[in-house]
C-alpha cells in the first residue's frame, strides 16, 4: 500500500453536464456573436444605407457589440458654450430585455486629466444604472421596430448629470460610441440600426465623417465584433463516451474564444516540490485552417502564484503557422508541448509540473488555476480542439507534510492550507515533526479556535484508508477538543474526535455524526489516524454512490481557562488497490525478422491513475524494459525487430501514482512469439552467362543471399526439355559445382538453381546454355614402317580418342581404301601390311567426331622386297595378340556419308 496520489479534478472525462456546461469546473466561457453592417438598406433608411449593429450573448457569456467614432480635435469639440448630438435609430429586435439586454450611446468627454461619460439608454427594461462622478445616465427608451429621432444638447445634459460647477471651458468630446449588450443565455439577436449621426455646435458640423453611412464602408468608424464559440460534448473521445469540444467553427468578421477554467484555493493550491509529485495529464486533438492565416490557436494556461506575483505558463497545442505567438518574460513563459502542430490526431500530454516550474523559474509558487483556450480571428477559418482525460495527479491534500515554508500571512503560515478559524500564531509551523522538517501545530488557550482546511476532490473508495499522523500534547478537561472533520459531496459530515475534555458532548444529527477515534485522548505520542471512510460513512449514513470528500478540516478548540495543543503531520490517504491490466495484445502475432511488434495494453487504476507502464521483454539473452506510451485510453510499446528464430518473451508491469505495482506475466507463462522469415532468398547465376556456349568442365557459380533466416541448401537441376534431374546439392557457400558437359548430348539446356532458406522459403534462377563441341579428336602418330617383302606381322595401329567419335577413312596413296564407323574412344584403327608389294606407300588416316571436328595422320610404309596383299582390321586395345575386329562394314552409315564427311574435313587437316 502506498500514499495516495490521485486525480483532484472532478469529471475528468467530461461525462457529466448540467445546463450546457461540464460539471465540477469553475467556469466556461464562449464568445457571443457581434457584427456591424455598414451597408444596411432596410426599410426607413434615409438615402441608401445605415449602420446595423447585431449582438447575441452565448449560453455562458454576455456579449457587447460596439460601433464608435473618434472625434477630431480640430476644431476642438468643446462642451461649452454649447454642443449637440443628433441621429436616427431603430431597435429592430431586443428579445432579452427582461433578462437585462440594452442599447445605449456613450459620449466620452475629456476633463483635463479625468473623464466624464454621458450615456443615453435607447432600449432596455430591467437595466437601471446609477449615476456616479464619472457617468451620467439618461433613459430614451422608445418603441421597437420603428425609426426614432434622437436630438440632445450635450452641454445641458452634462450640467444635469454632473452639475454646472463640474463643467469647464476646456472640456471636449473625444468619441461617440453606440453599444448593445446581450446577456448570458440570450435567446436571440439584438438588432439596432443608426443613421444620420451629427455632432454640431451650430457653427461646425463635420466632426463625424460618414455619419449618414452612405459610403457603405467602415471608415472612419470603428467597431468591436466577435464570432460565436462553442463548448460542447463530443463523442470523439479517448475515455468514456464523451470529450470536451471547444470550437470556433465560423469566423466572418471578428474573433472568437472558448475558455474552460478550473481554479483552486489560494493559499491551498497544489504544489510540486519534487519530480513526480504533481503530474498533469490530458488527451487532446487540435485542428485549424492553416491557409486562412492569423490568429488560430489552442493552448493550456497554468497559472501560479506566491505572495509577491502571478506567473503564467502557456503551453500550446497548435497555432495556424506552427510558431509560438508570444515571447518569454519573467512572468510569462511559452512552450510547444510534445505533439505541437500535429493536427486531427489524438495526442497524450503527461506534464511533470515540477520540471516545467523549475525550467520557468517558478519555484516557491502554487498552482492555483488551469485554463484551456481555443481562439480564432482568421476570416473563413475553423478551429477545433478536443480534450479528454483531464487530470491533475498529486497528493489530494496539496501539502500533506506542511513542508512548503515560503508562504505566511496573518491567517496561516501554510501554502497548501487555508485558515478555517484562528490566525497565524495559534496556527503555526513547527519543526517538532514526525517526518520531514515541519508539521502543523494547532495550539489554543482560553476561548479560542485554531483550524485549517482544504477543499478537495477525493472520491471515497472502499479499499482506501486514511493515513494521518497526529500527536495530542495538551487537552483541557472541559469542553476542549481536537478533531478531524470530513465533509462529503452529499452534504453529510463525519467528525472524528481525537481528544476532548469530559465536558465536550457533541450530539449527532441526520447529517452530522461524531466518532471517537482510535487512541482517543492519548497524549505525548504520535498516533496514526487510519480509518476506512467507506465503512464509517455507510455505518453513519447508509450507502451513497459517487461520494467524494470536498473538504477536510483539522481543528483544536478550547474553552475559557483551558489549553489544547495538537500537532498534525503527513496527512495522507492510503491507496490499497493496485492497477488492473484489462488486456494485452500484440501484432503481428508471428512477426518476421524485419518487423517490430506493437504491444497494446488496456489498463486502468481507478484511484490514483497509472504512473508508468512497462513492457519488459527477453530476447533469449537479456531483458529489456520499454516504457509504454499513453495513447489515450490504452498504452502502446514497440518491441524492436529481432533475428529469425528468436523466441521473444514479454510481460507487462504497471505502477500507479501511489507506487503500487501489478505484474501481468500471462499467468506465469509470459506472452511470447517466435520470429519468422517470409522473404525469398536473393539468387543469381554469376557463371555461366545466359546463352553461353559451353563444353567440357563447366563451373556453375551461384550467388545466394538470405539476410533473414540464412540459406539452408542450393539445388542444381539440368533441364534438357524432357527431364530435369538433380545434378548437385550444396549446403556450404560458395555455392558452385563443376558440371561435365561432355556427359550430355550436344544442344540447348536450362540450368535451374533452387535456393531454400532455413524458414523453408525458396527462390530460384535459371541460365540457358548451349553444349557445343569445338575440340578435334586426338589422333596419335604411329611410327613409319619399313620391312622386306615377305616379312609378316607388320601393321599400322591408330588409337584415336574423342568424347563423341563418329567415323574414319584411310587413304592409301590418296585413294580411299578403308572407311567405317568409329564407334567409341576405346577402339583402334589397324591396318595389316602383310602381302604388300615392294614399294613406298602413303597411309593417311582421317577421323571425325559428331560435329565435324577432324584429325589426320600419315604413316609412310616402305617395302623392300616382295609383298603379299594386306588385310585391314580394328583391334581391341587389350594388348598384343588380341583378335582384330574387321571394320570393313560401317554399321548404321552409308559409304557415301562417310566419304562426304571426310571430304568436308580433309581440307581442314594438315597433311604430314
Amino acid at each position: 500500500m502506498g500514499n495516495l496520489r490521485t486525480n483532484v479534478i472532478e469529471n475528468p472525462s467530461f461525462e457529466d453536464w448540467t445546463g450546457g456546461a461540464p460539471d465540477g469546473y469553475t467556469s466556461i466561457r464562449e464568445s457571443g456573436y457581434t457584427d456591424v453592417d455598414y451597408a444596411y438598406a432596410g426599410a426607413g433608411v434615409t438615402g441608401n444605407y445605415a449602420a446595423l449593429l447585431e449582438v447575441q450573448g452565448s449560453p455562458t457569456d454576455s456579449t457587447v457589440g460596439q460601433l464608435w467614432i473618434n472625434i477630431p480635435s480640430s476644431p476642438n469639440p468643446l462642451v461649452e458654450p454649447g454642443i449637440s448630438l443628433s441621429f436616427d435609430w431603430n431597435t429592430l429586435a431586443n428579445p432579452d430585455m427582461f433578462q437585462g439586454s440594452f442599447v445605449e450611446i456613450q459620449v466620452f468627454i475629456q476633463t483635463g486629466s479625468d473623464y466624464r461619460t454621458i450615456i443615453y439608454i435607447l432600449s432596455h427594461d430591467t437595466y437601471s444604472p446609477t449615476n456616479d462622478i464619472h457617468n451620467a445616465y439618461f433613459s430614451m427608451n422608445d418603441s421597437l421596430s420603428q425609426w426614432n429621432p434622437f436630438a440632445v444638447n450635450i452641454t445641458e445634459d452634462y450640467i444635469a448629470g454632473f452639475g454646472a460647477g463640474d463643467l469647464s471651458s476646456t472640456h471636449y468630446i473625444t468619441s461617440v460610441r453606440f453599444q448593445a449588450y446581450s446577456p448570458t443565455g440570450a435567446t436571440g439577436l439584438i438588432q439596432v440600426a443608426f443613421d444620420n449621426v451629427v455632432l454640431t455646435d451650430e457653427s461646425y458640423s463635420a466632426w463625424i465623417g460618414n455619419g449618414d453611412f452612405e459610403t457603405g464602408v467602415e471608415s472612419p468608424w470603428l467597431h468591436q465584433v466577435s464570432d460565436r464559440a462553442y463548448i460542447e460534448q463530443s463523442m470523439d473521445s479517448t475515455l468514456g463516451s464523451y470529450s470536451l469540444n471547444m470550437s470556433i467553427p465560423v469566423v466572418t468578421s471578428g474573433s472568437g474564444y472558448a475558455i474552460l477554467t478550473e481554479r483552486f484555493d489560494y493559499p491551498g493550491g497544489y504544489l510540486a516540490s519534487s519530480m513526480g509529485e504533481t503530474i498533469f495529464e490530458l488527451d487532446w486533438k487540435y485542428n485549424d485552417t492553416p491557409s486562412a492565416g492569423d490568429t488560430q490557436n489552442s493552448y493550456l494556461l497554468l497559472r501560479f502564484r506566491n505572495q509577491t506575483a502571478y506567473y503564467d505558463m502557456y503551453l500550446f497545442f497548435g497555432t495556424h503557422n506552427d510558431v509560438l505567438p508570444g515571447f518569454n518574460s519573467t512572468f510569462s513563459k511559452f512552450f510547444k508541448i510534445p505533439g505541437f502542430g500535429v493536427r486531427d490526431t489524438w495526442q497524450h500530454l503527461s506534464l511533470d509540473i515540477y520540471e516545467y516550474m523549475t525550467y520557468a523559474g517558478y519555484t516557491d509558487t502554487s498552482l492555483y488555476e488551469i485554463r484551456l483556450y481555443a481562439e480564432n480571428s482568421a476570416i473563413g477559418a475553423t478551429v477545433d480542439a478536443l480534450f479528454d482525460d483531464f487530470r491533475l495527479i498529486t497528493y489530494p491534500l496539496g501539502d500533506p507534510g506542511f513542508e512548503a515554508d515560503w508562504y505566511s500571512d496573518s491567517a496561516t503560515p501554510f501554502a497548501g492550507w487555508v485558515r478555517w478559524n484562528g490566525e497565524t500564531g495559534v496556527i503555526s509551523r513547527t519543526t517538532d515533526s514526525l517526518l520531514g522538517t515541519f508539521a502543523c501545530n494547532l495550539t489554543v488557550a482560553g476561548v479560542d479556535f485554531a483550524s485549517v482546511y482544504r477543499n478537495t476532490y477525493i472520491p471515497v473508495h472502499p479499499s482506501d484508508l486514511t493515513n494521518f499522523s497526529w500527536r495530542l500534547d495538551d487537552m483541557g478537561v472541559g469542553t476542549a477538543h481536537a478533531d478531524v472533520e470530513f465533509r462529503f459531496s452529499d452534504g453529510n459530515i463525519l467528525n472524528y474526535i481525537l481528544g476532548s475534555g469530559v465536558g465536550y458532548g457533541p450530539t449527532n444529527n441526520t447529517n452530522y455524526k461524531y466518532v471517537f477515534a482510535d487512541s482517543f485522548n492519548t497524549t505525548g505520542q504520535w498516533k496514526q489516524f487510519a480509518v476506512n471512510l467507506t465503512a464509517d460513512v455507510e455505518e453513519a449514513f447508509g450507502l451513497s454512490s459517487d461520494l467524494f470528500i470536498d473538504r477536510l478540516i483539522i481543528e483544536s478548540a478550547s474553552p475559557s481557562g483551558e489549553r489544547v495543543s495538537c500537532i498534525f503531520d503527513e496527512m495522507h490517504f492510503i491507496d490499497a488497490v493496485a492497477p488492473i491490466v484489462d488486456s494485452v495484445d500484440f501484432t503481428p502475432a508471428t512477426p518476421m525478422y524485419y518487423e517490430s511488434v506493437d504491444v497494446t495494453v488496456y489498463a486502468h487504476d481507478d484511484r490514483s491513475g497509472i504512473q508508468t507502464l512497462y513492457v519488459d521483454y527477453y530476447d533469449g539473452s537479456s531483458w529489456y524494459g520499454l516504457p509504454a506510451t499513453d495513447m489515450g485510453g490504452y498504452y502502446e510499446a514497440t518491441i524492436p525487430a529481432q533475428a529469425y528464430g528468436t523466441t521473444v518473451e514479454f510481460q507487462v508491469s504497471v505502477t500507479d501514482n501511489s507506487g503500487l505495482n501489478t505484474l501481468d506475466n500471462n499467468g506465469g507463462a509470459r506472452y511470447s512469439y517466435t520470429v519468422d522469415d517470409d522473404i525469398i532468398p536473393v539468387v543469381s547465376f554469376t557463371a555461366p552467362t545466359f546463352f553461353e556456349e559451353v563444353e567440357g568442365q563447366v563451373l556453375l557459380d551461384l550467388s545466394a543471399v538470405d539476410i533473414g533466416s540464412g540459406v539452408a541448401f542450393v539445388e542444381f537441376y539440368l533441364d534438357d526439355g524432357a527431364t530435369m534431374p538433380l545434378i548437385f546439392n550444396d549446403t556450404i557457400a560458395p555455392y558452385e559445382y563443376t558440371w561435365d558437359s561432355d556427359s550430355v548430348a550436344l544442344g540447348d539446356y536450362t540450368i535451374y538453381a533452387n535456393v531454400v532458406d532455413n524458414a523453408g522459403v525458396s527462390n530460384g534462377d535459371i541460365v540457358n546454355v548451349t553444349v557445343v563441341d569445338t575440340t578435334p579428336p586426338n589422333l596419335d602418330h604411329p611410327a613409319d614402317i619399313e620391312f622386306t617383302v615377305g616379312e609378316t606381322g607388320y601393321m599400322i595401329d591408330w588409337n584415336p580418342t574423342d568424347v563423341r567419335p563418329y567415323g574414319y577413312v584411310v587413304y592409301v596413296d590418296d585413294i580411299i581404301t578403308y572407311f567405317g564407323n568409329w564407334n567409341s574412344s576405346s577402339e583402334h584403327i589397324t591396318v595389316e601390311l602383310d602381302d604388300l608389294a615392294v614399294g613406298t606407300y602413303n597411309y593417311t588416316c582421317v577421323v571425325v567426331d559428331g560435329t565435324i571436328n577432324g584429325a589426320i595422320d600419315t604413316v609412310i610404309v616402305t617395302v623392300n622386297a616382295e609383298s603379299t596383299t594386306p588385310t585391314i582390321t580394328t583391334t581391341d586395345p587389350t594388348g598384343g595378340g588380341d583378335i582384330l575386329t574387321p571394320l570393313l562394314i560401317i554399321a548404321g552409315i552409308g559409304v557415301a556419308a562417310i566419304v562426304l564427311v571426310i571430304f568436308v574435313v580433309l581440307p581442314k587437316m594438315k597433311s604430314k
